[in-house]
């Protein structure tokens, strides 16, 4: 029986770790999955500070390297650190690269995901725009793309297209890599013509909360925005019922799932093209492209003056997903090629 460890700093709300959780416990042809988190008494970013104990990070990947599973997948900064750790300690042990954002977050990342890239023994991305963008040189490694479609979802609206209303929603981090302060900006064009528009923004705080409150206060748009905080996924389900438009202006992405998951529902993404997005989302087709504020704004209202025009962009969005793998299958596919090679 093999035994599949996926590593993660902690038990947060982005795409790597609702993934992960996804196959928490699951068995596929003699391996054994589960996760290790670095902080797992940690349930928010709120105290991120105690997330940059690079003692942990290193006692966590002796203790992994002591175990010694056959495969150690490392997501994210923190746990490449104690995954580089594991790996000169258990140097049979086989390790996964799994690589999730286009760019480094800062020096560290930079260095210890170089590091990591010299001792992995297979480098797993969630997009090809991730890897391309984010090295210079092509890993010598093999390299697979992971889907990161987590589950099949029910479109809200089912057996019909609702018209358009100007309800708009997010779900994710509040955090500067998100760009909320953009997607407000942008909001606030589409409130000078339509003022009964509405922002539900769903997510807990990494940072940005504050100045996300005071720029709505600001514009004035207190009774048009509202910050929901965080909530499980179901309920995130429930809270966007009545919406037409996913807004996200990300600065940097992976596979950005949130977008995905919109689309599954019926949403009609308006979106930075970073990352993977650029490849999935198709301007003027099954999405609104953000290339400037004053133009997205722009377009979302002439989309709104269009019922059709939504409606075939809709269902473009909603088919985007239909013959896509789940992550469950691409994650124990790529398993059982590393073991087997």
């Amino acid at each position: 029986m093999a035994k599949i460890i996926q590593l993660i700093p902690y038990d947060g709300i982005g795409g790597v770790e609702e993934a992960a959780r996804s196959i928490r416990g699951a068995s596929h042809g003699g391996t054994v999955f589960s996760i290790r988190w670095i902080f797992p008494k940690l349930k928010s970013a709120r105290k991120r500070w105690a997330t940059n104990n690079l003692v942990k990070m290193i006692a966590v990947g002796a203790q992994i390297a002591r175990e010694a599973p056959d495969v150690l997948v490392v997501s994210l900064w923190r746990a490449v650190i104690s995954g580089v750790f594991a790996k000169m300690l258990a140097p049979r042990m086989k390790l996964v690269l799994f690589v999730h954002n286009s760019k480094d977050a800062h020096f560290l990342d930079f260095l210890f995901t170089r590091l990591a890239l010299r001792l992995a023994n297979a480098v797993w991305v969630d997009s090809k725009t991730a890897v391309r963008l984010r090295f210079k040189r092509s890993p010598k490694q093999p390299v697979k793309v992971i889907s990161f479609l987590i589950r099949r979802i029910v479109p809200l609206e089912v057996g019909y297209d609702p018209p358009p209303c100007p309800v708009f929603v997010f779900w994710g981090r509040l955090a500067s890599q998100k760009n909320l302060l953009r997607a407000l900006l942008i909001f606030d064009r589409i409130c000078l013509v339509r003022p009964d528009a509405q922002f539900r923004i769903i997510g807990p705080d990494g940072g940005e909360e504050h100045k996300l409150r005071a720029l709505v206060a600001n514009m004035g748009l207190e009774s048009n925005v509202t910050f929901m905080g965080s909530l499980p996924f179901n309920d995130i389900a429930e809270a966007v019922r009545g919406a037409s438009f996913y807004l996200q202006s990300s600065r940097y992405e992976g596979m950005a799932v949130s977008v995905t998951e919109a689309m599954q529902m019926g949403l009609l993404p308006v979106v930075t093209p970073v990352g993977e997005i650029e490849r999935y989302c198709r301007s003027g087709e099954n999405a609104v492209i953000i290339n400037g504020d004053a133009q997205a704004a722009e377009d979302v209202l002439a989309i709104l003056e269009a019922p059709q025009k939504y409606a075939a962009m809709r269902r473009k969005a909603l088919s985007t997903w239909e013959n896509t793998p789940l992550y469950e299958d691409s994650f124990f596919a790529a398993v059982g090629d590393l073991l087997k090679a």
